[in-house]
């Protein structure tokens, strides 16, 4: 009995056990929001996983143009859970994205992407799998509201660790947020609700706790991860926290800045590569690195600008990358220094976890595009040796020398449309994609630019 035999009479089963009466096909979509379609559990057949769903892509976000909009989504057997906010038992499963009408591969497809990152690492024989650990920031509110209108720009919100919420409950000082504990800590309920619900559908979570930002910044760091199932784990963590947050009658926002003169929500990535069951990032240089890992970092400092505008792409990122608040904008690597963009992890004693972390990125972010882009920066370093230069010690912020992250949105996506030639070696990403990516992004960043906000009336309004 082959694999998807084996794992459909399993879920067949499943559905029969449990009483399952629906199925649920969630689809990723362009810009890395999740969508859903819904059916009854006799759905569940052979030919589902064989030919998938129709969906239009010209409205599910990103995908398509109306006149080429046909799109399949075809559910991935490996990604089956029962998913917990829905009224009735729904056997849920995450989908690849394909053309309806042609046999090519559909090129915007963000884990078909991802995919293809391990599998450029299989044919050049660095590596077997790529493994990382996620760390997701967010912020906890009670509420939020806003209006955007030609009479009105405003935005307010609500967190009963702030004095925003008039209560007598405890009230968190600004500087005491990470790590504090309960009455202080008013997340702790909720974490510990996340934390069972993700361990219960296959997400394992390496820690969580209160993060810096007062008020309402959490944080959790998924465990070490093959590459497809981390980008996999990031979009349903963000599901379930949302979700969640409904359940306590709260909001939950990724948003890497929402908030003026407070620390911002990033989304660092660890990562390391395997072979044959080995860790080949470890070795004898710096940090306990092997020449591989600091090729690859040295890969990833070449290109970081570049990679800013997939894994930065929103006009709000760059209000996050700033100088201040463990803000990762040199262009650099260090051994423990949180305003590096490359940061070597102090702590880690197992040869077998020895690996790097890389901390510009942020939750606005397609996962899988981040992902396989800090792959592809990595295999480009490691294919042309390059040397990521000495560490960096001391104050960096106040080091003139070290290039800086792009300050804008407009100017990662110049930064992207001019070097990203190392994205498409090795057929990781496709050139359409990277158009497309530009494009979309792009019209963001004028929609934002166009409106005039707070600031802007304080400082010209009486010119």
């Amino acid at each position: 009995m082959n694999d998807f035999r084996q794992k459909f009479e399993h879920y067949r089963k499943l559905i029969k056990q449990e009483e399952i009466c629906l199925i649920d096909i969630k689809i990723v979509n362009f810009v890395g929001l999740l969508k859903h379609f819904t059916y009854p559990a006799r759905a569940f057949t052979e030919r589902l996983f064989d030919e998938g769903i129709g969906v239009d892509g010209s409205s599910i976000g990103g995908y398509a143009t109306v006149e080429s909009s046909d799109l399949i989504a075809v559910p991935d057997i490996d990604t089956g859970f029962i998913d917990p906010f829905f009224p009735e038992k729904t056997l849920s499963f995450l989908s690849w994205v394909n053309y309806a009408s042609r046999d090519d591969e559909f090129p915007l497809c963000p884990r078909s992407t991802a995919k293809r990152a391990v599998q450029a690492l299989k044919d050049l024989k660095i590596a077997d799998e790529a493994y990382w650990i996620p760390e997701l920031e967010f912020f906890l509110l009670d509420g939020y509201s806003f209006s955007l209108n030609p009479m009105s720009t405003n935005v307010e919100f609500l967190s009963d660790e702030a004095t925003t919420v008039d209560n007598y409950s405890y009230k968190l000082n600004p500087k005491w947020g990470y790590g504090s504990v309960p009455p202080y800590d008013k997340g702790i309920e909720f974490r510990t609700e996340f934390t069972r619900i993700a361990e219960d559908i296959g997400i394992n979570i390496k820690v969580g706790h209160h993060e810096c930002a007062v008020p309402g910044q959490h944080e959790f760091e998924l465990d070490l991860t093959p590459l497809l199932e981390a980008g996999d784990h990031i979009i349903l963590s963000k599901y379930i926290i949302k979700n969640l947050a409904a359940s306590f009658n709260k909001v939950a926002t990724f948003m890497p800045k929402p908030m003026y003169g407070v620390a911002g929500s990033g989304m660092h990535f660890h990562q390391m590569l395997t072979k044959k069951g080995k860790n080949i990032f470890n070795g004898k240089g710096f940090a306990d690195l092997s020449d591989t890992a600091l090729q690859y970092i040295g890969g990833v400092l070449k290109h970081a600008r570049a990679l800013t505008g997939i894994t930065n792409p929103s006009t709000n990122s760059f209000k996050r990358l700033i100088p201040g608040y463990e803000a990762p904008t040199a262009i650099c690597y260090s051994n423990s220094n949180r305003t590096a963009a490359v940061r070597i992890p102090g702590y880690i004693k197992d040869p077998q976890k020895r690996r790097f972390e890389y901390r510009p990125p942020d939750a606005t972010g397609n996962p899988y595009f981040t992902l396989a882009a800090l792959v592809a920066a990595g295999i480009d370093g490691i294919k042309n040796k390059r040397d990521p230069g000495k560490p960096a010690v001391g104050n960096i912020e106040k080091k003139a020398k070290y290039k800086k992250v792009p300050a804008s949105l407009y100017e990662a996506l110049h930064y992207l449309e001019k070097g990203h030639k190392f994205l498409l070696q090795d057929g990781i990403f496709k050139k359409e994609m990277i158009k497309h990516w530009v494009k979309v992004k792009r019209q963001e960043a004028f929609e934002v630019n166009i409106h005039p906000n707070p600031k802007e009336i304080e400082l010209y309004f009486n010119f």
